[in-house]
């Protein structure tokens, strides 16, 4: 599905023959899907498009694209994909600049946000987890690695739906305004699991869980992982 978009798929000789791919992904058992879930990749460079595209074709699923951030933006507001995964540095429209339109829209602030980033992006990296993105994946990423955080974000969005989770209006104001990811890596927070434990859980990288737990302490106003698991308890999120 293009969106209105022409593309030519071309094949890539570093693409897996199966969805699953020993390494990061714990989910390597469930990356073949048996119910077709939409996912949108919005990215300028048409090889590296063409290339997450085919990726996720290959695991099941249907999947549209974007060239920019204007172009993602309107294709997430016409058709409301499953996830969205994302390049951070584009012409005109940045991903922080469609991450932040998304939030701002209730009718997608929800769905889940992969950032892709160029190596040695520190400051993005972090900026980019403040801003409420999900998980983050730095090109070149290996296949494995982009369908394990797919799986696990729409995972967590399904479990949600089920009621797994106390709905956001349970919750207080401070609490209701952290993004999926934040409220997930505060329940194993609160839940006692170490860095490296909820990196393991989650299926990201335990750089990425520092950023967040940082993230979440100046958000929250705490000042020790102890005050932050009180916290979490006290939210009923572990």
């Amino acid at each position: 599905m293009r969106f209105g978009l022409e593309l030519n798929i071309e094949s890539s000789h570093d693409l897996p023959s199966s969805p699953a791919a020993p390494g990061r992904a714990e989910c390597a058992d469930s990356l073949a899907v048996t119910v077709p879930q939409w996912i949108l990749v919005i990215e300028d460079d048409a090889a590296g498009r063409r290339r997450a595209e085919m990726i996720l074709q290959r695991a099941g699923y249907e999947v549209a694209v974007a060239m920019n951030g204007l172009e993602g933006l309107q294709a997430m507001r016409s058709h409301h994909p499953d996830l969205v995964v994302c390049d951070i540095r584009m012409p005109g429209l940045d991903g922080f600049g469609v991450l932040a339109q998304a939030q701002a829209d209730p009718a997608l602030s929800r769905i889940p946000f992969i950032f892709l980033t160029a190596l040695n992006e520190e400051g993005a990296l972090r900026r980019g987890m403040d801003s409420g993105a999900d998980d983050y994946l730095t090109k070149p990423f290996k296949p494995e690695d982009l369908l394990a955080s797919v799986q696990t974000r729409l995972r967590r969005v399904a479990a949600l739906r089920q009621g797994d989770t106390p709905p956001p209006a349970a919750r207080s104001p401070l609490i209701s305004t952290l993004s999926p990811r934040e409220n997930e890596i505060l329940g194993l927070v609160g839940c006692g699991l170490a860095t490296k434990e909820i990196a393991a859980a989650l299926g990201i990288s335990p750089r990425t869980v520092d950023t967040h737990r940082a993230s979440l302490m100046k958000k929250l106003g705490v000042h020790s992982a102890t005050a932050l698991a009180r916290l979490a308890v006290q939210e009923g999120l572990a």
